[in-house]
Parts: C-alpha cells; structure tokens; sequence
C-alpha cells in the first residue's frame, strides 16, 4: 500500500528532527515524508538531509489545518493510497505504520484512523516513551481492532491515518487558526459522513506533547469555547443537536472553566499551564457569544490576544 507522511511543525525544529529520525526506523517506509510547515527556520536543514525522501512545504498562511491543506495539495499528484498525518513531536514503535496500515487492507471500507496514545501529558520525555513502547506486549496483526463506535473513536490529531481519496470530498477547515483546537474532531465527524472512522488500541504509539511554540493559554481557553460554538453553528457533532447544545453549555462551558479555575487557585501544573489565562480566554468566548461576535478566527485579534 502506497502511503505518504505529512508532519507540520508546532513545536522546536530540534523536537521535529528527532521525530523524523524515528519514522525512518519504521520497518516499512513512505513514498514521501513531506515537513509542511509556516517559515524556512521551522526545519532543520539537517533534516532534510536524512534521508531522500524528506521535502518541505512552506505554507503561505501559518496554522495548522492550512499546513495540512497545503500538505495535501502539494502531494495531489503522487499516487498514495494513505496520507498519514503526525504532529512533530511524536514517538513510534518499528511497526507503527505496518500495524495500521494492517486496518486499511483488512477494512475496505475504513476511511480514517488513529491510535491511541499509549503514554502521554505535559513534557513527556522521549526515552521515557521509548521504554514505555518497549515495554507493550506483543500484539499481532489479526489481533488488532478498530473502535467505530461510543464514546471515543474520534481521530486523534497527534497522528491520523486517511485515505487519500477523502480529500477530494472534504479538508480541514481553515476557518480554525493557528494550532486549530479540535480540529481532529471536525474532521472525523466530516470523514465518517463516507466511511468508517475509529481508534486502534495497543500499537505502539506516544504523543510527547511539547509545550513550545503552542499559543498561549488565553487563545487556547478562548479556542475551546469558540471551537466547540463554531461546531454547533455548522452542525458538526457526535450527537444529536438538542443534546450537543445541552453539552455545550453544562460541559464545555461551565464544567470547564470551573475546573480551570479550581486548579489556577490551586496551582495545579503552574510550571507549564497558564490556568488563569485559560480562565480568561473562555470568559472571553462566553461574552463573545451573548454578543453575537463569537468566532474561532478572534484570537488573531492581536488586541485582545497579546502573545
């Protein structure tokens, strides 16, 4: 199966390179792996000299699902089955792309996939997920499954697996800037509209979650309320639209912020999570809403969104 890889930048080039390494120690190799990012210094050029393989793509508008259109659009004439799609800062068992790509023969019927994260949280260290991988027990091909259905089976965006074929009939929306909160979820729900979507359970696969070069918590807490709205505008939801909007506003909005809130005063995590901020940002989002301005595009207001 002919398959491409596509990594955007959101955190360090040094983070990026090392991601690279580890794809090309995959026992089974792409076509291309394209480094679609937003300016010439996001890469290494000791990066692109690993390996042949490797090109970049400079997107002429940064954010990550504009990185991503341009990815797919800069690979339009290659002949690939399955684009992948890996944040930069991520770590992968030999056998990743084998065991995954596994699903798309075995399901024709599989649009997009994604595994889960098998450790994972703030600043997790790239050889403590490494022995964590190491570690998994053995699981062979025929044993792997897919979760369609339930609670969680939304594509994760750290790493999602699609059919090529799919971008004909949808992308990812641009109307999401920057480091696009949620952007997985509209684009599953989207995905499933012409086939099956899932998660793949115990594949060796961890999401270091680097915090450098993310958008600062008063965007982010601002995103996560406006994202979420944006949604319900455009009717891009796992549940029916009355329970969405119940969700919405008990879950998302109230829950959230006051648990934000509770570990602000408590200072849960206060060396990486600016809690207060985050507090901020959705309030911001809440009054944009009763206002009738809310839209995911605000935070690149720089007059209320600073850094």
């Amino acid at each position: 199966m002919n398959f491409v890889v596509i990594i955007c930048s959101v955190c360090r080039p040094e983070v990026m390179h090392e991601t690279v390494q580890n794809v090309l120690q995959q026992d089974l190799l792409p076509e291309k792996i394209l480094l679609s990012v937003s300016a010439l210094n996001d890469v290494k050029q000791a990066t692109l000299e690993l390996d042949s393989r490797i090109e970049m793509a400079i997107s002429p508008v940064k954010g990550l699902t504009a990185q991503r259109n341009y990815g797919v659009k800069y690979l339009a004439d290659d002949s690939s089955e399955v684009t992948i799609f890996l944040d930069d800062d991520v770590e992968l068992e030999s056998a990743f792309f084998t065991k995954m790509l596994f699903l798309f023969t075995k399901h024709p019927d599989l649009i997009g996939a994604s595994a889960e994260t098998v450790v994972g949280g703030q600043m997790v260290e790239r050889e403590f997920a490494k022995q964590v991988i190491d570690q998994l027990p053995p699981l062979s091909l025929d044993s792997l499954s897919i979760r369609t259905t339930g609670k969680h089976w939304i594509c994760h965006g750290c790493n999602m697996f699609f059919r090529t074929r799919i971008f004909e009939r949808e992308q990812f929306d641009e109307e999401l800037p920057l480091y696009s909160y949620a952007e997985d979820y509209d684009f599953s729900i989207r995905a499933a509209r012409h086939g099956l979507v899932g998660r793949v359970a115990g594949v060796g696969f961890a999401h270091l979650t680097y915090l450098g070069g993310r958008v600062s918590e008063k965007r982010r807490g601002y995103s996560m309320v406006a994202n979420n709205y944006y949604f319900l505008k455009k009717r891009v939801l796992h549940l029916p639209i009355l329970k969405a909007h119940v969700r919405f506003w008990f879950i998302v909005v109230f829950r959230e912020t006051v648990k934000s809130a509770y570990f602000g005063l408590i200072g849960r995590d206060s060396g990486q999570i600016d809690y207060s901020g985050r507090v901020i940002g959705r309030c911001l989002a809440v009054w944009d809403i009763l206002r009738g301005r809310c839209s995911p595009k605000e935070i690149l207001n720089s007059k209320r969104f600073c850094a």
